[in-house]
């Protein structure tokens, strides 16, 4: 009976994190939209809410939540646990190989935000 109970419950957190996960994508994809919208990126709002199926019209972000404001979040608590910036992006291509060259440098390939 015990084991039982043990599947049952383990089936409950199981049901429980993958609707979170759920939740989370469900989430990224409204403050994306709500992003690309206020941010004129009318075609690319309109085809991420066609292959998402989720829409402005049925979710939208809070009123006091913005991406940009969780990416300042994130680096302002990146900056108090560790002292600097986190790296949310990294070069690619050309970059890559001029790093692995053997032409010196520290050998990061990270880039710590901006630059564009």
């Amino acid at each position: 009976m015990a084991a039982l109970s043990a599947m049952q419950m383990d089936t409950l957190v199981s049901e429980a994190e993958a609707a979170k996960s759920k939740e989370r994508k469900r989430n990224a994809l409204v403050l994306l939209l709500r992003y690309l919208h206020d941010n004129g990126y009318a075609d690319s709002a309109s085809g991420l809410q066609h292959e998402s199926s989720v829409s402005l019209e049925q979710f939208d972000a809070a009123d006091n939540v913005t991406l940009e404001k969780i990416f300042l979040d994130v680096e302002e608590h990146h900056i108090s646990a560790f002292g600097h910036a986190p790296k949310l992006f990294r070069r690619v291509g050309a970059a890559l190989e001029m790093e692995g060259s053997g032409g010196g440098g520290s050998g990061g390939g990270g880039v710590q935000g901006g630059g564009f």
